[in-house]
């Protein structure tokens, strides 16, 4: 082999180790993707929060339901209440006054930089949320 060769092949080695330990860094696009999927349910987690803290303050009371969460804020063009799908997402009171949990399932561990929902496990989990009183 003459020098342009064995240096080609040295370059293409180290390109590919550069890749491939790129790859192995990052998770690769299956842990992006499922970093995303988690992500997005995070969001739509405190979306619904958001909508059950604005029905408390409004109504004096917990909704039953997200879907009864959800059907107050279609109801009211003055609250902020974020949009979000309820489907995945399992609503509880907690017995006290203004205080409910959320559960939803998570597909890895959350990250330390997921704000409120930081450090926790991958699985169902549940918040828990107080809302404020509301305003006289």
């Amino acid at each position: 082999m003459n020098e342009r060769r064995i240096l080609r092949l040295v370059f293409g080695l180290v390109l590919a180790a550069t890749a491939g330990w790129g790859l192995w860094l990052s998770g690769g696009p299956t842990h992006n993707r499922l970093l995303r999927e988690d992500s997005a349910t995070r969001d739509v987690l405190q979306s619904a929060a958001s909508s059950v803290e604005t029905f408390h303050q409004l109504r004096g009371a917990l909704p039953g339901s997200l879907a009864e969460a959800k059907r107050f804020c279609d109801e009211q063009p003055s609250a902020y209440c974020p949009d979000f799908a309820s489907e995945a997402l399992e609503y509880h009171t907690l017995g006290e006054p203004g205080r409910f949990e959320i559960c939803a399932e998570f597909r890895l561990p959350a990250p330390p930089d997921a704000g409120r929902f930081a450090n926790a496990e991958a699985g169902r989990v549940c918040h828990p949320f107080t809302a404020a009183p509301a305003q006289d």
